[in-house]
Formats: structure tokens, C-alpha cells, sequence
């Protein structure tokens, strides 16, 4: 009997049918009763022949044959549409009549044959497993000694196989290059012939591997339609085999990954004889390619919505397409072979991102092409910075979406550039291409200027104070450059002047919103430059500038929002009438900052003024400083120091004044501070409405008055006191100041006392009064 069992039958094959009478799911006699057709045979049919499964009648089965059964065939036919498992003893597959053996699923159920299978051992007798109308799993072992496993599947029908399979002949599928078919490995197979796949998917599970030394084939060139793909199937992975794929049309050959989330890995050597598409087929996973990809004159493409990681030192030649989802580089030369001459190296697509991490440089013969169609995306990872010295060319809006740093040079792309994350760098003037579309910083991104040149006419729009609070706009570079292009502000937003100096050529269009400016170095407005919109004074008002440099603002006549001086200088150029600041919120000057005139003109401020600390006011050049909107102390005595005229013609209020510096301080408005004066150098002049309360004088006061006014406060210290104008002064209180007084014009009435002050009364002026005064000499007249 065991003879028969080994042997393989000569002659046509008949067809045994399983009985849907059959009494149990037995293939040789258990119960009594028949189960095979034809002859209604209780045990199992004459070896060499073919098994048939066209019912759904007992569906769990168990091969109970002694030893290793010998059937041709085994088939489940269209009728059998449930799912039918097969386990118990091994069978032997063999070629029978010239027919090769094989197992088929011609229903739409799934089967699964839990058996160990063996093929016949002869090379010229493959052993076909096809998945035609249904899935198929073998997850018990298959052993085709030498010879080869074909698979002719359809459609999207699956052979799985998560046994071992062991022998020395190859995995083929489809090779008649005709239908579809899928096969998926899930388990540890030994055999060491190549896989070549024709005409379907090649599929990698958990678990799932094959001995390293076998090649994969991913399609043939005789069948270059033909669609051929190789797939890991989850998170965790990996391949070590070397793929090669052949040449097929575009789209034809496909590389890649099905995992939602985690990691996939290939990381054999990939040989490209045609284009292939490398592909993550799902956005939350990521598909990497670890070893030298290389080939000549090959299209890789970049297809589905996940990313795809490239980190070998590969040697390919041809175009990177990024197609879909994110092409994530290492290095530079995971693109491949750089081109001789400058060329289109890398196209990505509307819906493509080229992505970077590590920190390196692009070969500068790598054109970029952004196409026509808005959206590509370029991408850096944290901690990264990728410096693009090549051109980026074409006309569709892009976006440079990641954390790192992008540095761009010079460029000829003309569609808009919008950064959401991330820095990017431009160190040529062309960086940002040509000023056609403009770019758009958003916030918490940052845009930095550190080209050797000054800056075109590139419109840009910034939102955010960047990253760190440290800008959205920055310059960076330590030369200082001019900016021709507008800058407007879609939000509230902060520019940075690190180093080298920026003056702004174009309008500065605050849209509403506040400018937090931090001049490190100057920001120094242009002629043709000025603002407009500058009209906030809720929150924090128009603009607030920190940083010890200066700012040179040239202001329009709607610029009547407050602004904010926490350090370094402000200076003021003139608005559109030629003037200064107009009315509007107010100029709140902080300790240790400067107001001034930008050159030789004297220039006004409207504003109201608020200082919270010792200031400058016009010690810069020659140009004076008109205050005529109120000025109030804060609440404390206020330093102020001025080298040039000054003169105050709003009301101060709510502290003291102490008058330092050489210029002339010109007090006009009617005052109300109660806190004190203190001149201690230079000249504070004014009326008796301005010149109020104690007075410390250690320089020069000075009354120039045209009407009538009581002066009742007291007068100390060393400085002296002069009477001009034509009006009348009275002097009323006790003063002890012991410079010299001097009545140059007009009228001094002395009612109150001061022994120590020489007086000098000049011709045409009259000292009148009954009070006290020192050492009397006297041109002019005496009552």
C-alpha cells in the first residue's frame, strides 16, 4: 500500500467530489457513509488524482489518510463559498498526465489548508498555488524540493503563506505575465530560489522573511505594462534582500509600505532598471530604504500619502518625482548621483513634500521644480538645517512646512512662498525668487535675511514674533542692507535687526495690527519708505521697539496709534506734510531711550507723551524737538536730557522734571507737575505758567514772557535767572538761588526776597518790587 501512496499515477486524472452527504469532515472512512464522488467512495479516491471541494458541507476537515497521501490536485470550486479548512496528515502534490500539480480557489470563500504540502520533487513539475475567485492560506509547510511555486491568481485575491516554505526552486508569480495575483509571506520560508513577481503583489507580514541571499525581481522587461508591486505590510517590518526591478512603464513598478503608523524597512540593495515608485501608501507611516539604491537614467517616484526615507549613499541617475505624500533625504546623495550640469534633479508635485533631516547641503547642479500647480511642500525636520544651493524654478505657490531650517540661494521661482514652520534662510538676494507672487511668514515661523546684497522688491507678509520670541522677520547677516520690497503685517508681529544694520525701502503696512520691533542693530526707514495703518492703541498700541540700536521711522500722516519705546533710540523723520508724529494715542518713552530728530530738521511729536524713566530728547545732530501733545512723568521725578532745542507745549504732568544737557529746554504748556524742577545743565525756559512750583536751579532758567504772571515758587541753587519778553514777572516767594539775575527785557517785580542774587537790569528793562534782592547794577530802570 505504501507504494501506491509514493507513487505517481499514469494517465488521465479523474475529479473526485467531496459529497455534501458526507457524514463527517474525514477523509478516509470515520463514520459510515460515502463522501467521494464518483462511486460514492468511503475512504479517500486512488492517488494521482484530483480533489474537488464544490459544496460547503463540512468545512472543517481533517486529512486522516495514513502516511503522506498523493493526490494530483486540489480544487475548491464555485460552489464551495464558505470558508473551508483543511488539517491532519501531509499530502505529496505530483505531476500527473503532464498536467502540473496545483491548488486553485475557483469560489469567492476563503480556504485555508493547515497540512504540510510537498511538491514531486522534479524540476520541469512547478507546483501551482492559485488564488483565482478567493483567498488562499497555507499555513502549513511547503516544500517544492527543486522545483519552481507559481501563482496564477485574479484581481485582489490573496495567497498567504505563513508556513515554511523550503526548497531550492524559485517563488513566481504570475509568470505568464496574465491576471493578478497576490502573495503574502507571514512566515519563516527557507528556500533559496528568487522571487520574481510579474504581474501582481508581493506582500511581507509580521513574521515574515526569507533568507537574505535571495534576490526579488519586481517586474520583467517582456511585460512592461504590467503593474508589479512589493509590499511590507505593518509597522516593524524589514527586508534584507536585494530588489532589483526591471524595466516597465511609468507607474508600473511599485516599492513601498502599508503600514498606518511606525516603521517599515528595506534594507537590501535596490538595482533600478526602470522607473519605480516608492511608495508609503498611508500618511500616519513612514517606509525607509537603508542600502545603495543604483541604476541609470531611471525615474524614482515618490507615490502615496506617507513618507518615504531615503538615508544610503546611493548612486542612481534620473529624476526624484514626488508625487504624493514626503520624500524624507539624509543626506544629499540619497538623490542620487548629482547631475554634471545644472538640471531638474527633484519635481514635486502639487501634492508632494520633499522633506530633509540631518544637516547638509544640496549639490548645487540639483534644479528643484515646483510645477504649476500650487502646493508643494518642502519639509525640516527639528534640529535639522538643509541648505538648497540649486535652483528652485517654476511658478506654483509652495509651502515650507517643518521645524528645522531651510536655506535657500538663488532662485527663479515665481509663485508665492509660504512659511508655517520652521526658519527659512535666504543668503542670496534671489532667494526668495523672483518679487512676483511675494511671501507670507505665519506665525510662530521665521524668515531670515543673510544675503550678500541688498534685498528686491519682494512683498512680504508677516504674522508672529517667530520662534523664541526672536522674530518673525530677522536680519541676520552683519552688513547692513536695504529692503526694497513692502512688508505688511497679517497680524500682530515682530521684526528683528540682529546684525549688520536693515533699512526698508518699500511701505510698512501695519494693517491695525502692532510691529514689535527689536533693533539689536539699526532699522533705519529709507526716504521712499514710511508706514500706514498705524492706528492701534488698544494693548500694547502700533508698535513697541526693544534693542539698543536705532530706529529711524518715517511716519505716515495716519500713523495715530500709540507707540512704545523700551530701549535704544527712535528717531523721526518727516510725515508726508514734512512734520513728525501726528496726534493719536501715545509715545511711551522708557528708561534709558532716545527721541530724536533724524538729522538737522526739528521735528514734531503730537503724540502725547508718556516717560517712565530717564530719557534724551534731541541729542542727535543739530535737529530740535517739539512736544505738543501733554507729557506726563509717571508718577516720579524724570530725568531728561537734551543737547539740542527742545520745547514742550502740551501740559506736563504727575512727577518732576530734571533738566540735563547743554540745549534748551522750552517749557510752554500750563503745568501741573508738583514733584519739582531741577536744571542742572543748559536752559529751561518757558512762562510762569510753565515754569511752576520748586526750582533747583544749577545751570540757567530763563522767563520769556509777553503778559503778566506770578511766579510763586522757590527759586534755589546756583544757576541764574533771566527776565525776556515784554511782558511782566513777579517774583513772590523766598529764593536763594545765588547765580546772577538779569532783567533783559520787559518787566521783573521782586516781591518776595533773594539777598543772594546779584541782579543786573539791562537798558529799556525795569526791576520793580518790595522785596529783597543782592548786589543791584542798573542800565535800564529801577521803581
Amino acid at each position: 500500500m505504501a507504494a501506491v501512496l509514493w507513487a505517481a499515477a499514469a494517465g488521465a486524472q479523474t475529479t473526485y467530489d467531496w459529497l455534501d452527504t458526507a457524514p463527517d469532515g474525514n477523509w478516509k472512512q470515520g463514520a459510515a457513509g460515502a463522501r467521494w464522488n464518483p462511486g460514492g467512495l468511503w475512504d479517500e479516491p486512488p492517488v494521482g488524482n484530483i480533489l474537488r471541494f464544490n459544496n460547503n458541507a463540512q468545512l472543517s476537515m481533517n486529512n486522516n489518510v495514513a502516511g503522506t497521501y498523493t493526490p494530483h490536485q486540489i480544487i475548491f470550486g464555485s460552489a464551495n463559498t464558505s470558508s473551508r479548512t483543511i488539517a491532519g496528515n501531509a499530502i505529496r502534490l505530483y505531476d500527473s498526465g503532464g498536467a502540473d500539480p496545483k491548488i486553485e480557489n475557483q469560489s469567492s470563500g476563503s480556504h485555508t489548508l493547515s497540512i504540510n504540502i510537498d511538491g514531486d520533487g522534479t524540476a520541469a513539475d512547478p507546483l501551482e498555488i492559485n488564488p483565482v475567485s478567493g483567498d488562499l492560506t497555507l499555513s502549513g509547510s511547503v516544500n517544492n524540493q527543486n522545483a519552481d511555486i507559481r501563482v496564477y491568481g485574479s484581481g485582489d485575491k490573496m495567497l498567504t503563506l505563513s508556513g515554511v516554505v523550503s526548497g531550492s526552486g524559485k517563488l513566481l508569480i504570475r509568470p505568464d505575465g496574465q491576471g493578478y495575483a497576490k502573495v503574502k509571506i507571514s512566515g519563516g520560508s527557507t528556500f533559496s530560489g528568487a522571487i520574481t513577481n510579474t504581474h501582481g503583489e508581493l506582500w511581507f507580514a509580521t513574521g515574515g522573511r526569507i533568507p537574505e541571499a535571495n534576490p526579488i525581481g519586481i517586474g520583467e522587461s517582456a511585460y512592461a505594462t504590467n503593474v508589479a508591486k512589493l509590499w511590507l505590510e505593518s509597522a516593524g517590518v524589514a527586508i534584507t534582500n536585494a530588489i532589483t526591478v526591471n524595466n516597465g512603464n511609468t507607474d508600473a513598478r511599485v516599492i513601498g509600505g502599508l503600514n498606518t503608523s511606525g516603521l517599515t524597512s528595506y534594507r537590501g540593495t535596490l538595482t533600478l532598471n526602470g522607473p519605480a515608485n516608492l511608495e508609503a501608501n498611508d500618511a500616519g507611516g513612514m517606509v525607509e530604504f537603508t542600502n545603495v539604491i543604483s541604476g541609470t537614467q531611471r525615474a524614482l517616484n515618490k507615490t502615496g500619502a506617507g513618507v518615504v526615507r531615503l538615508s544610503g549613499n546611493n548612486t542612481f541617475s534620473g529624476t526624484n518625482v514626488v508625487k504624493a505624500g514626503m520624500l524624507l533625504i539624509t543626506r544629499d546623495t540619497a538623490l542620487g548621483a548629482a547631475p554634471g550640469a545644472a538640471a531638474v534633479n527633484v519635481d514635486i508635485w502639487s501634492t508632494g513634500t520633499l522633506g530633509f533631516t540631518n544637516v547638509f547641503t544640496l549639490a548645487a547642479n540639483r534644479t528643484i521644480e515646483l510645477g504649476t500647480v500650487n502646493g508643494p511642500r518642502l519639509w525640516v525636520a527639528p534640529g535639522s538645517t538643509a541648505t538648497v544651493s540649486g535652483v528652485i524654478q517654476n511658478s506654483a505657490n509652495w509651502t515650507n512646512i517643518g521645524p528645522g531650517k531651510l536655506v535657500l540661494s538663488n532662485n527663479t521661482f515665481s509663485g508665492m512662498l509660504t512659511i508655517t514652520q520652521g526658519v527659512v534662510r535666504i543668503v542670496h538676494t534671489n532667494g526668495l525668487g523672483s518679487v512676483a507672487a511675494g511671501t507670507v511668514v505665519n506665525s510662530g515661523a521665521a524668515l531670515e535675511l543673510s544675503a550678500p546684497g541688498h534685498y528686491p522688491a519682494e512683498a512680504l507678509t508677516i504674522n508672529g514674533t517667530g520662534i523664541a520670541n526672536a522674530g518673525a522677520l530677522r536680519k541676520v547677516d552683519t552688513t547692513a542692507r536695504n529692503y526694497a520690497g513692502s512688508i505688511t503685517l497679517g497680524s500682530d508681529a515682530k521684526i528683528s535687526v540682529d546684525a549688520g544694520g536693515l533699512s526698508p525701502q518699500g511701505l510698512i503696512n501695519l494693517a491695525g495690527n502692532t510691529l514689535y520691533l527689536n533693533t539689536t542693530v539699526s532699522f533705519l526707514m529709507e526716504p521712499a519708505s514710511s508706514t500706514t495703518n498705524a492706528t492701534k492703541t488698544s494693548g500694547e498700541g502700533a508698535i513697541v521697539k526693544t534693542g539698543s540700536s536705532i530706529f529711524l521711522l518715517r511716519p505716515s500722516s495716519d500713523l495715530t496709534g500709540s507707540i512704545t519705546i523700551n530701549a535704544g533710540d527712535l528717531r523721526i523723520g518727516p510725515n508726508a506734510s514734512g512734520s513728525g508724529l501726528v496726534a493719536g494715542g501715545t509715545l511711551t518713552l522708557g528708561a534709558g531711550t532716545k527721541l530724536n530728530s533724524d538729522g538737522a530738521t526739528a521735528r514734531t511729536v503730537a503724540k502725547n507723551v508718556a516717560i517712565t524713566g530717564g530719557v534724551s530728547v534731541a541729542d542727535f545732530s543739530t535737529g530740535g524737538m517739539t512736544l505738543s501733545g501733554s507729557v506726563n512723568l509717571s508718577g516720579a521725578t524724570r530725568p531728561v536730557t537734551n543737547a539740542n532745542a527742545v520745547t514742550i507745549s502740551g501740559a506736563i504732568t504727575n512727577g518732576g522734571l530734571i533738566k540735563v544737557g547743554a540745549g534748551t529746554m522750552t517749557l510752554c504748556g500750563t503745568n501741573t507737575y508738583s514733584g519739582g524742577t531741577t536744571v542742572s545743565n543748559g536752559t529751561l525756559q518757558g512762562t510762569t505758567f510753565g515754569l511752576q512750583g520748586a526750582i533747583t536751579n544749577n545751570a540757567a532758567v530763563v522767563f520769556d514772557q509777553t503778559i503778566t504772571g506770578t511766579y510763586a515758587g522757590v527759586m534755589s541753587g546756583t544757576g541764574t535767572l533771566t527776565k525776556q519778553g515784554a511782558g511782566i514777572v513777579i517774583l513772590t516767594a523766598a529764593n536763594t538761588y545765588t547765580g546772577a539775575t538779569t532783567v533783559s527785557v520787559g518787566t521783573l517785580v521782586q516781591n518776595g526776597t533773594n539777598a543772594s542774587s546779584p541782579v543786573a537790569v539791562a537798558g529799556g528793562a525795569t526791576l520793580m518790587g518790595s522785596g529783597q534782592v543782592g548786589d543791584l547794577t542798573v542800565t535800564g530802570t529801577v521803581r
